[in-house]
């Protein structure tokens, strides 16, 4: 069971229910603040002995065992995590190739996985095809291969981007046109956008000035 007053409370979109749910790592759902209702944390209740949560969309109420809600989220966000590092590196790290480029990216998306996630090394391991043992090896390298600035940069750029001061960035900084749209855009949109986005960042030159990128319009993606 996580320990909550170690870890900082981070929550992420619930598949299927995105612009109505959101879910936590202290394994705490709350509902999203609409036109007229405010959002609120809602209560687990017991359904034949398990944890369980009551989600509705389109006026229809549907249970989810806590268990089932974690497997759910966990499999959309390792595999949002794995488009971000495959989509920056143009590798793909699921392979068995254990040159140390593929090994040091792997190790960024296991930091990144065990980071922001409810999970455990060893589903991290299974999601990669490697064995448990190896998220040993992981964990002794990390430290190194975060200092390294091509694997930092692909670790920080994921971090900025489901940052833990999300919900003061909205409040601060007002919402672009494009931002608004952003959010009604559906899972499967969402997924083009942001491929699109990343072709978009490989192809701008690593030494490209700060001046020169504030000429791309910049998208709040703490949501």
């Amino acid at each position: 069971m996580i320990e909550e007053n170690k870890i900082k409370e981070t929550w992420f979109n619930v598949p299927d229910y995105v612009g109505l749910y959101e879910y936590s790592n202290l394994h705490n759902i709350r509902s999203v603040d609409r036109k007229h209702t405010r959002g609120k944390v809602l209560k687990w209740t017991d359904e034949n002995g398990k944890k369980s949560v009551i989600l509705r969309k389109d006026k229809e109420p549907k249970y989810y065992p806590l268990s089932k809600l974690i497997k759910i989220i966990n499999k959309k966000e390792l595999n949002s995590i794995l488009k971000h590092v495959e989509g920056l590196s143009g590798d793909n790290i699921r392979t068995d190739d254990r040159d140390r480029k593929f090994v040091f990216l792997r190790v960024v998306f296991t930091e990144l996985a065990l980071s922001n996630l409810d999970i455990k090394p060893n589903e991290v391991m299974e999601f990669l095809g490697r064995n448990r043992c190896t998220s040993y090896h992981y964990k002794k390298i990390t430290k190194e291969v975060l200092k390294m600035g091509y694997y930092n940069e692909i670790y920080t750029l994921y971090k900025n981007l489901h940052n833990e001061n999300g919900d003061k960035i909205k409040k601060e900084i007002p919402l672009t046109d494009n931002e608004k749209m952003y959010r009604k855009l559906t899972d499967n949109e969402r997924d083009i956008y942001d491929d699109r986005v990343k072709v978009i960042l490989r192809m701008m030159p690593s030494n490209q000035t700060r001046k020169e990128v504030d000429k791309y319009e910049q998208i709040n993606c703490s949501a």
